[in-house]
């Protein structure tokens, strides 16, 4: 596991210190990190690498979601920067705001499998037997915004692939394993031909 930077506050000489440049220089792999600093100049340049995404969150609210590119964050261009700033420092107007980076490129692949075995009843033999079933899948971020409020809340400094995998785990394993039987038992033909049928097999778990 990755190290976190304390975040940015009062200094050693008492005074407060910013950031004029807001970028993700977090450790590679991640899928969420968060700027160490929270205090930043107005005119402040903000980079967002192709792939990711960042967050600007106030007390627990969402303000701002901003894709790949590069932007200069002056009050003009964003109210929301002038509704947050509060801080006045040696003449230069400051706003407090968390910063969330998301990584919005395909996951490595997770693996499943079913704990344990599915009973199935061949109809064409009237038979009972027990099926297994694994496979992979890969997850994208679509909304980040959606991803920071649902899945990991505001509290954490970062997060890895294997949080992610352990959470897709505990959630679709059960779903996947009840759609499966679902369908091999609605099946009519004799299960030892059903590799014919993965394709929409796999179009059943897809919506889970």
């Amino acid at each position: 596991m990755g190290l976190f930077g304390k975040n940015a506050g009062a200094g050693q000489d008492g005074a407060r210190h910013w950031t004029n440049v807001i970028k993700n220089s977090g450790p590679g792999g991640l899928l969420l990190w968060r700027q160490p600093e929270e205090d930043f100049n107005t005119d402040s340049t903000l980079v967002v690498m192709p792939g990711e995404s960042a967050v600007f969150v106030s007390q627990g609210t969402i303000e701002q979601v901003f894709e790949s590119g590069t932007y200069q964050l002056s009050t003009q261009n964003y109210p929301f920067i002038t509704r947050l700033r509060s801080i006045l420092t040696g003449g230069v107007s400051t706003f407090h705001c968390a910063v969330y980076f998301v990584r919005k490129a395909d996951s490595r692949e997770i693996r499943w499998g079913t704990a344990t075995p599915i009973q199935v009843r061949d109809k064409v033999w009237g038979i009972y037997t027990s099926a297994r079933a694994r496979g992979a899948y890969r997850v994208r971020i679509e909304d980040p915004a959606v991803f920071l409020e649902k899945l990991t809340g505001g509290n954490i400094p970062f997060q890895f692939q294997e949080q992610l995998e352990d959470y897709f785990s505990r959630e679709f394993q059960s779903k996947i394993k009840s759609a499966i039987s679902r369908f091999l038992n609605s099946r009519q033909e004799e299960l030892i031909g059903i590799d014919a049928f993965l394709d929409e097999l796999s179009g059943e778990i897809t919506p889970t």
